[in-house]
């Protein structure tokens, strides 16, 4: 017993993602569909009400956009050009346009700068080597 849940009552609640004719339910979290135990966890569609970790982590990588795509892997990798971009980005965001296109508006939002001939970068904070 723990003393959060001394009853054991409290349920996991999974995102749904799969459900068949018979009403049963598979988890967004679960690697092969198959039917949540209702006696030990609940489901919902609701994002909000999602309380499985697994679930809560897969959904937020789901809703990460291209913009924040493109800010982790100049984060990581160090300035790049559109085409290095495109080529280390999830199979379903390649594209060398629409990288470029998303560069120069983050480039106009102050998220990403120029450096050198097609290449961009995150800006060093203030403090970072290299800030004169």
């Amino acid at each position: 017993m723990s003393r959060d849940d001394p009853y054991h009552d409290r349920k996991v609640y999974h995102f749904a993602r799969q459900w068949r004719a018979d009403g049963a339910v598979s988890a967004l979290c679960y690697k092969r569909p198959r039917p949540i135990n209702l006696r030990i966890a609940l489901w919902t569609i609701t994002v909000k009400a999602v309380t499985c970790p697994r679930c809560l982590k897969m959904i937020r990588e789901r809703d990460m956009t291209i913009d924040d795509l493109i800010l982790r892997i100049l984060a990581q990798h160090g300035p790049c050009t559109p085409e290095e971009l495109a080529e280390r980005m999830p199979v379903g965001y390649r594209g060398v346009v629409g990288t470029q296109m998303s560069l120069e508006c983050l480039e106009l939002d102050g998220k990403v700068e120029r450096v050198g001939e097609g290449r961009w970068q995150v800006p060093a904070a203030k403090g970072q080597v290299g800030d004169g």
